[in-house]
C-alpha cells in the first residue's frame, strides 16, 4: 500500500507523507488474518506488481453497518504495469468474488485529486456517492464511490424485431444485451452510452453497419450479418470478437489497432483476401479462425502472435505458409486442410508429427 500511495505525490502538496509503514503493516496483517477478508496479489518475476482486497464494509476501517455492502480496498498496480490490463483483471476478480460472497453493492474511497483512478472506476461502473471529505488515515481529501453488483441482462432474442421495443437509456447498468436472431432488425441505435455493457449478442440481425459501441465491451458476436466493415473505434477491453459469415472481403490495415486485448477472433467465411497489418499486433490473441476465406498467402510477421494457440485456415487458397508460423511459442493446433499446399515448413512438420497440424498434401 505504501508504495502505491507514492503515486499520490504527483497531485498532493510537497509536505504530504503516506501513513507510517509499521502502522499499515500491523493493520493489514490483522485484516488478512480474518476469514471474511479476501485479498488477491499479482506477481511477476517474484515481485508483487498488484493487489486488491475485499471485505465487509461493517468490518472496514471506516465501518458502515449496511447489509450487503462490501468494501473495495487498495487496488494498486505497479506503474510499470499501467496500461497492461492488470488493474482491470484485479478489479474484475474482486467484483466477481464480492458477488460470490453475496454482497449486493461495493464502496471504495479514492483520493479526490487522483483523476486517473477516478476515471478508471467510472469506466468500470462506479459513481460518486457523496461529498469529498478529509480522511485522516492517508491524510488527504477523499470521496466515496459505489457500484451495484447485480448483473442486468436484457434478453430480446428471437422476437422478430424491426426496432428495439425499449429505450436502452432506461438500463444504465446493463451488463448483457442479447439481440440474436432478429433478422429484420438491421439497424441498432448508438450503444456508446451503455458504460457497463460487457456482452453484446447480435448474430443474425441483418445488420449492415456496426453501431457505436461502449469502451467497456468484452464480447461482441455479430456473426452472419451483412457487415462489410468491423467497428472502427477503440475497444480496449474487447476479448472475443465473432464476425464470421459477414461479407468483409478486405479490411483496412488499422482495423484491430484499437483492440489490444483480443483473445478470440472468428472471421471464417468472410471472403477475406488478405489480413490487415494490425492483426499482427494482437499479442494476446489465442484463437484465430479464418476458415473458408479466400487467402492466397499469409503476411510476414506472424511470429508476433506469441500467445496464439489455435489457428484454423481450412479451405483457403494457400500454396505455402511462412516458416515463422512454425516458430510460434504457444501454438498447439493448426488446421490447413483443403488448401493447395505442397509441403510444410520443418517446424510445422514437427508439430504435425505430434498431431498438432491437420493438412493434406496436394
Amino acid at each position: 500500500m505504501i508504495d502505491g500511495l507514492e503515486v499520490y505525490r504527483s497531485f498532493l502538496p510537497d509536505d504530504w507523507d503516506p501513513p507510517p509503514l509499521d502502522t499499515e503493516i500491523s493493520y493489514t496483517s490483522g485484516l488478512l488474518a480474518r476469514d471474511d477478508v479476501w485479498c488477491l496479489i499479482a506477481e511477476a518475476g517474484g515481485s508483487v506488481v498488484g493487489q486488491v482486497t475485499v471485505l465487509p464494509a461493517a468490518g472496514a476501517r471506516h465501518a458502515a453497518e449496511e447489509p450487503g455492502l462490501a468494501h473495495f480496498r487498495n487496488l494498486f498496480v505497479d506503474p510499470a504495469y499501467w496500461g497492461s490490463g492488470l488493474a482491470r483483471e484485479l478489479h474484475r476478480a474482486a467484483v466477481e468474488e464480492a458477488r460470490r460472497r453475496g454482497f449486493t453493492t461495493m464502496r471504495l474511497f479514492v483520493a479526490a485529486g487522483y483523476g486517473r483512478a477516478r476515471r478508471f472506476y467510472e469506466r468500470e461502473g462506479w459513481a460518486p456517492a457523496g461529498e469529498e471529505f478529509y480522511n485522516p488515515i492517508p491524510k488527504l481529501v477523499t470521496i466515496e464511490y459505489r457500484r451495484p453488483l447485480a448483473t442486468t441482462v436484457l434478453l430480446l432474442f428471437e422476437r422478430d424485431l424491426r426496432e428495439l421495443p425499449v429505450d436502452l437509456a432506461e438500463f444504465p447498468e446493463l451488463d448483457v444485451l442479447d439481440l440474436n436472431r432478429n433478422p429484420e432488425l438491421r439497424v441498432l441505435p448508438p450503444l456508446g452510452g451503455l458504460r457497463t455493457l460487457r456482452f453484446l449478442y447480435a448474430e443474425e440481425t441483418g445488420l449492415t453497419e456496426a453501431p457505436a459501441l461502449p469502451a467497456s465491451l468484452e464480447y461482441f458476436n455479430v456473426a452472419h450479418n451483412r457487415l462489410t466493415a468491423l467497428p472502427a473505434q477503440p475497444l480496449p477491453h474487447l476479448r472475443d470478437l465473432r464476425a464470421q459469415g459477414n461479407p468483409l472481403a478486405r479490411l483496412p490495415d488499422d482495423t484491430f489497432a484499437g483492440m489490444p486485448d483480443l483473445r478470440t477472433l472468428e472471421l471464417s467465411h468472410t471472403g477475406l483476401t488478405s489480413l490487415p497489418r494490425s492483426l499482427l499486433g494482437l499479442g494476446r490473441l489465442r484463437s484465430l479462425s479464418l476458415r473458408g476465406c479466400a487467402l492466397e498467402d499469409l503476411p510476414d510477421g506472424l511470429d508476433a502472435l506469441v500467445a496464439l494457440r489455435d489457428l484454423d485456415l481450412r479451405a483457403n487458397r494457400l500454396r505455402a505458409v511462412p516458416p515463422a508460423l512454425g516458430e510460434l511459442p504457444s501454438l498447439e493446433r493448426v488446421d490447413l486442410r483443403w488448401n493447395p499446399l505442397a509441403d510444410l515448413p520443418p517446424a510445422l512438420r514437427r508439430l504435425a508429427s505430434e498431431g498438432g497440424v491437420l493438412w493434406h498434401s496436394m
